[in-house]
């Protein structure tokens, strides 16, 4: 994965007030940490209308 993808995730499960549910988010840790590491750092996308 490379940092600033946008990738759709299921958020499951959910904890407290949470939504479980498949979300886009943005992929926010570094290129050489996802080669190496088994954990991708990401942050959850969302929108008021």
């Amino acid at each position: 994965m490379v940092r600033g993808s946008v990738v759709w995730v299921a958020l499951d499960p959910a904890r407290g007030a949470e939504i479980p549910k498949t979300r886009p988010c943005v992929v926010v840790s570094r290129d050489i940490a996802n080669e190496i590491a088994r954990t991708v750092t990401i942050v959850p996308l969302s929108f008021k209308t």
